[in-house]
């Protein structure tokens, strides 16, 4: 069953309680019409979406949902973490540079691999035939909004002490590794979906996947 990001996920993989600003709406500038805002929950319109699809469409949109979602953690964290840093800064005006130093590096890493996970789910888009991509384009634009409007009713309180501050440089040691391996995951999502469905040659699923492992080694830090 899919289900909808929330903030205990993205507080559970940032591994800091400063928290900023909200995610970025996806498709803002696609020219997708507006969506009229109804009462149905994430679930529900995601339930209704898909109630047709066979058992190989369910497996590729849901696969493709999740890729999405997952995503939109990273991005909500990288939204959090650069509006914590410009607080901290501006706040701890000697941790300034070192704090900025250390973000610009943290975003550098991510930046070449949140494009290749985007990528991906736009070709998941286009390669399926079960839906208009854009529908799916306006599903994800719900979603979005879905997203920021529970966004907006958790009030967020900036943590700028020094040792907050301290605290958030050295853990994104961790986040970056987190952040890089969920992302990472849905580079293999879909072959790997397509073979534990039975949809794919075991060979064929693991040339696949070793290309798309290949893609940034782990490095990222460096």
């Amino acid at each position: 069953m899919a289900f909808p990001i929330c903030s205990r996920l993205v507080l559970i993989v940032l591994g800091v309680f400063v928290m900023f600003g909200a995610a970025p709406q996806v498709f803002a500038d696609e020219g997708v019409d507006d969506i009229d805002e109804t009462s149905l929950t994430v679930q529900e319109r995601v339930k209704e979406f898909s109630k047709d699809f066979d058992k190989a469409s369910e497996q590729h949109f849901f696969t493709l949902y999740s890729s999405y979602n997952l995503i939109q953690v990273v991005e909500e964290v990288r939204t959090q973490v650069s509006g914590a840093i410009e607080k901290c800064g501006v706040a701890n005006p000697d941790m300034k540079d070192a704090l900025q130093s250390r973000y610009d590096e943290w975003d550098g890493a991510l930046t070449p691999i949140i494009e290749d996970a985007n990528a991906n789910v736009d070709n998941m888009i286009i390669a399926q035939e079960y839906a208009k991509p854009r529908d799916i384009k306006k599903l994800l634009k719900f979603i979005d909004k879905k997203r920021v409007s529970r966004a907006d009713d958790v009030k967020k309180f900036p943590v700028t002490s020094p040792e907050a501050c301290e605290y958030l440089r050295n853990k994104m040691d961790d986040t970056q590794e987190n952040l890089t391996t969920l992302l990472k995951s849905t580079l293999v999502s879909l072959p790997n979906a397509m073979i534990h469905s039975g949809n794919v040659d075991d060979s064929d699923d693991a040339n696949v996947s070793d290309d798309s492992v290949d893609v940034d080694n782990g490095d990222e830090g460096e």
